[in-house]
């Protein structure tokens, strides 16, 4: 068994993608690893690269847009590493991070799951891990900020500033989460019910409920130029986004009408507040549009 395969779901991102293989080959020394790309569906010539640029990658070809965690799940079914990353294709290896990260997931048995610190590409950390989604951390969020409380603040993303050591998170961002296979192997895969976002924190609840630990760690750091393999946050990026938020929190939270009830007024007044902020306008009308259910209808 090799040490590690990585994974890079690619839809229509040649140039990201192009660049964030070259740097995997360029960067990363030390293992014995596996290129795995799982091109969902795209027409910009991006299989037609991986075939002639990187042809020791495994390629899987979809025929239309299966979504992020099912596009996942095939490179896993086709992985043979002791651990899979999964990568965003909008990303790019500056330093050995990939080895830095593998040593650290396999330091101890007990961690099951691992990321390192994003950047922006002037080296700007931004968010690589958070917390569990929850309508109770949403509204604490909100009052202890219009308050100044600094207690209990556990927001969705953090962005790592300052943090100098490894420490246990609940998730890591899935631009780059390392998992064990064994732990797969346990647990199951990538949730197919969510076509993109939340996919990462479900899996490491799991990886946690199962006895494993998820840790970030900041002596890794990869390059990520953040939304850039999935468009801008347009009307349906953000209803897809509200529409897994409100999935997850109906699978774990056992509802999600209050969490939905509670952005609309959030955003609403903040609407209100900007009557000319366009970005703060379609926010709120990609909640009000948004459910729990797929597919979206634009």
């Amino acid at each position: 068994m090799i040490d590690l395969s990585v994974i890079v779901v690619n839809w229509n991102t040649r140039e990201l993608l192009r660049a964030c293989l070259a740097s995997v080959k360029r960067h990363t020394t030390g293992l014995e690893y596996e290129l795995i790309v799982v091109d969902n569906g795209s027409s910009d010539g991006s299989p037609a690269m991986v075939r002639k640029e990187f042809p020791e990658a495994v390629r899987i070809e979809n025929p239309d847009n299966r979504g992020f965690a099912a596009a996942n799940n095939q490179g896993i079914r086709a992985a043979k590493g002791r651990a899979v990353l999964l990568l965003n294709s909008d990303t790019e290896l500056t330093e050995n991070s990939l080895l830095k990260l593998h040593r650290f997931l396999f330091s101890r048995r007990e961690i099951g799951a691992a990321g390192g610190l994003l950047t922006y590409p002037g080296g700007a950390p931004q968010w690589s891990y958070g917390f569990e989604p929850s309508l109770g951390r949403m509204v604490w969020i909100t009052v202890s900020g219009l308050l100044g409380i600094a207690w209990g603040r556990k927001p969705g993303a953090v962005i790592p500033d300052g943090v100098a050591r490894p420490i246990q998170v609940e998730y890591v961002v899935g631009a780059d989460l390392m998992v064990k296979k064994s732990v797969l192997d346990q647990i199951g895969l990538l949730d197919e019910s969510f076509f993109a976002y939340f996919e990462e924190t479900d899996l490491c609840r799991r990886v946690r409920a199962a006895g494993s630990e998820v840790w970030f760690t900041p002596e890794t750091t990869i390059l990520h130029r953040v939304g850039s393999s999935f468009g801008p946050e347009t009307l349906p990026r953000l209803r897809i986004y509200y529409t897994s938020l409100f999935r997850y929190l109906q699978k774990h939270r056992g509802g999600y009408a209050f969490a939905k009830a509670y952005l609309l007024a959030k955003f609403g007044i903040h609407a209100l507040r900007s009557r000319k902020d366009a970005d703060v306008r379609t926010r709120f009308r990609a909640i009000w549009l948004s459910g729990r259910d797929y597919p979206l209808r634009f």
